[in-house]
């Protein structure tokens, strides 16, 4: 099975109200050969870190994020839309398909890794680099002196918990319209009310103000995800909608979103056409 049907089959039995003590399912491994569980080392040298024994005990588990399969368009030379910049493996829109396969990462790199290297040497060697436009770099250093300098707001740790639990309650492993127009509701509350107003609190390390800023881009991405998850009323792969279960061929296509002034744009381009 693939790990979108056995994360599909576990939170069934969570929303069921069959779960296990912590909310989540139990696992068994006991019939797996020992050999082959060794192949996965991490895994077993955290289980022996907590004494734990999978061998003959069971496992507790619950479906969790893991990646996108979304991305950026690329041309056939990995080129983005934007000029200079060229996208390779797991930011690639489209490879993925509705549900990503195990291992696919060493695909990518020998397929997209030589075509992008080639691509952007040859660009740097012809071309001079670029100068960055004097008022980005003005409105960017000020949006920074403007977090430094605040002394009261929202904390964006918070912000990033109430966003990873709307997607985890409503954009999870099973879809319902109601849930995913939640979503939405709440992506733009903090929007409108937070997200320019975070707070970064009383350290202020390179590393702090990264996580602080990912969170404006986690909410970006979270928002058109909901749209686009709310859009597909079909079930495909890892997109499972209670309210639409069945894989419809009218839905053999990719949903794109463009950045405009007023939003983005939505369009669609049928499957299996990536130019």
């Amino acid at each position: 099975m693939t790990r979108a049907e056995i994360a599909k089959c576990a939170q069934l039995e969570i929303i069921a109200e069959r779960e296990s003590r912590h909310g989540g399912v139990y696992g068994d491994l006991s019939g797996v050969p020992e050999k082959s569980l060794t192949r996965v080392k991490k895994f077993m040298d955290a289980c022996k870190q907590i004494n734990f024994d999978p061998t003959f005990q069971s496992l507790e588990w619950a479906p969790a994020s893991h990646h996108t399969m979304g991305g950026v368009l690329i041309n056939s030379t990995c080129q983005t839309g934007v000029l200079g910049l060229y996208d390779a493996v797991q930011v690639v829109a489209w490879d993925q398909g509705a549900n990503r396969m195990g291992w696919n990462p060493l695909a990518e790199t020998q397929g997209f890794g030589p075509i992008d290297g080639e691509k952007e040497a040859a660009r740097a060697l012809s071309t001079r680099p670029p100068k960055p436009d004097p008022q980005s770099i003005q409105d960017l250093k000020a949006g920074i002196a403007s977090i430094l300098r605040s002394k009261t707001g929202t904390s964006y740790q918070k912000v990033r918990s109430k966003i990873a639990r709307v997607m985890s309650e409503d954009i999870g492993d099973i879809r319902h319209e109601e849930g995913l127009l939640n979503a939405q509701k709440i992506f733009d509350e903090i929007e409108t009310t937070q997200i320019n107003n975070l707070f970064l609190g009383w350290e202020h390390t390179i590393e702090i103000i990264a996580e602080l800023l990912e969170v404006q881009n986690m909410l970006t991405l979270c928002q058109l995800m909901a749209k686009a998850a709310t859009l597909r009323t079909e079930s495909r792969g890892a997109h499972q909608r209670q309210d639409f279960p069945e894989t419809l061929p009218s839905w053999d296509k990719h949903i794109v979103f463009r950045a405009s002034l007023v939003g983005p744009e939505i369009r669609m381009v049928p499957a299996g056409i990536a130019r």
